[in-house]
């Protein structure tokens, strides 16, 4: 019907012109970095300096603090920026590198960094490295990193010095269709309610996701305010023997009330999550490029909720200001031990795809600004909370149709703000629960939910993973397959 997507293409055709893409796309990055080093010799930069914070991370003063910007409005509640010094479109004779007004807790470090071409020779290896052929190694380990000064605003050619690897942009249609690992490692310390973390539990569910056919995990967890060894080494068990059976694997930072509830971008909070940033980085330093970081779930409250009492609004400025710059903490303290690790950031309001425009209305909104290729955007959707939450009813919709073109609509709308910003984009969470009546998970309604959604979002070369909490939103209860709901999320139009 008009309302179905073709078939998408065979995962080798798509992993070869997502290469194509990611190669064209450097070669445009290796020329901005020629034209970068060249300015700079002729103008000369500023050196920008920052202060210790915990284990010796420069954390600047604390607080993080956009470049000033002008902004035009682009239609649709979204703005982008304009006039950004030194940028591409607007090179002005100034350090394309720094700007003397930009905030010192800010600049970066202009240090010495040997995967910066420093001669044209090292610029034509990098053009050497992105016409490689297509046959080279997908996985190639990430390099260990010393720390490195954050956060990186300047124009890096990470493939100066470097074998080829996956970036953001290049792993996500790669991750493909996956699932949560929900209510386990989330749960917050001081309670009990979550799914048993023993390796024997998790391990099993891993190799009943792999044989189903999943190929990424998501694995919340939630770490509270300072960095936790002894669970760090349970969640890298079953990150090590995911990734070994195949898997791309994403850890994140989830509940948190701590922050959320309270953040306020002072030195407080930022030095705090910061330092749990650097800790998780630093354990997981050796471990291989298809292990992501998703710095922060669902921004809400300080960040901006839908409908909370004494929190702003999520399409607020300053609750826009806020989610970014905790976005840049995590940001710069994964990149101060790992300068090429996948890393995720997430919108406000929940993570709401609604609200993406909003807070990444273009690739320079993004940590890094965006120069770093290894950034991505994370989104959820429960859209409509009517139709998809634990309270909501099946019969919202008068009939699938109805459902498909809601569906439709948000998808639109969506899309059209990927393919203005090129922004990588993963899926985090999505599905339909039910407290009181989970026979109605088996209707056709909400299979038709999970495979529109799933074929929908792969369909644009996004990855996904399904929400599995076993539970409410389970997709798997006691070992068993719920509802024949896995089968919708893994089949094809």
């Amino acid at each position: 019907t008009g309302s179905r997507w073709p078939t998408p293409q065979s995962s080798e055709v798509a992993d070869i012109m997502q290469d194509l893409r990611s190669r064209s796309a450097l070669l445009a990055y290796v020329a901005w970095s020629l034209f970068a080093s060249t300015a700079a010799a002729a103008f000369g930069s500023d050196q920008g300096t920052s202060s210790a914070g915990p284990a010796g991370v420069p954390f600047g003063d604390g607080k993080w603090v956009p470049e000033p910007q002008k902004q035009k409005n682009i239609g649709n509640g979204s703005f982008e920026r304009v006039g950004l010094r030194g940028s591409a479109l607007n090179p002005t004779p100034v350090s394309p590198l720094m700007s003397t007004s930009m905030p010192a807790s800010i600049r970066p470090n202009m240090s010495e960094d040997s995967s910066v071409p420093t001669s044209p020779t090292q610029l034509t290896t990098s053009v050497s490295q992105a016409l490689m052929p297509l046959s080279a190694p997908m996985h190639t380990a990430a390099p260990m990193a010393t720390a490195m000064p954050f956060p990186t605003l300047m124009p890096t050619v990470w493939f100066a010095s470097q074998s080829w690897q996956l970036t953001a942009a290049n792993a996500i249609p790669r991750m493909g269709r996956g699932i949560n690992l929900g209510n386990t490692f989330d749960v917050p310390r001081d309670q009990s309610w979550g799914n048993p973390t023993a390796f024997a539990y998790t391990s099993r569910l891993v190799d009943m996701f792999w044989e189903k056919g999943f190929r990424n995990i998501r694995i919340p967890v939630t770490w509270g305010d300072t960095f936790d060894a002894s669970l760090a080494r349970q969640v890298k068990e079953i990150v090590d023997y995911a990734l070994a059976k195949g898997f791309y694997v994403t850890v994140n930072a989830h509940h948190e009330a701590w922050l959320k509830d309270h953040y306020t971008n002072t030195p407080y909070y930022n030095d705090r999550f910061g330092a749990l940033w650097h800790g998780i980085a630093t354990y997981f330093a050796s471990t291989g490029d298809r292990l992501s970081f998703e710095i922060l779930n669902e921004p809400e409250k300080a960040f901006g909720s839908w409908s909370e009492a004494g929190h702003p609004h999520p399409f607020d400025a300053h609750a826009i200001e806020l989610t970014r710059a905790i976005m840049a903490v995590g940001h710069q303290a994964v990149r101060a031990v790992s300068p090429t690790r996948i890393v995720l950031v997430s919108p406000n309001g929940q993570a709401n795809q609604a609200t993406v425009g909003r807070v990444y209305p273009s690739l320079d909104t993004l940590p890094g600004g965006g120069y770093d290729p290894f950034v991505g955007v994370t989104v959820h959707t429960y859209d409509p909370w009517e139709f998809c939450g634990q309270d909501g009813h099946t019969n919202f919709f008068e009939n699938v149709d109805a459902l498909r073109n809601n569906l439709d609509y948000m998808f639109r709308a969506f899309e059209t703000w990927q393919r203005r910003t090129n922004i990588p984009v993963h899926w985090g969470e999505y599905g339909v629960g039910r407290h009181h009546d989970q026979s109605e998970r088996r209707s056709a309604m909400v299979l038709e939910y999970y495979r529109y959604s799933a074929n929908r979002i792969s369909s644009n070369a996004w990855s996904s993973s399904v929400w599995d909490d076993q539970n409410w939103f389970g997709i798997v209860h006691h070992f068993n397959w719920m509802h024949g709901l896995a089968d919708a999320i893994l089949g094809y139009w």
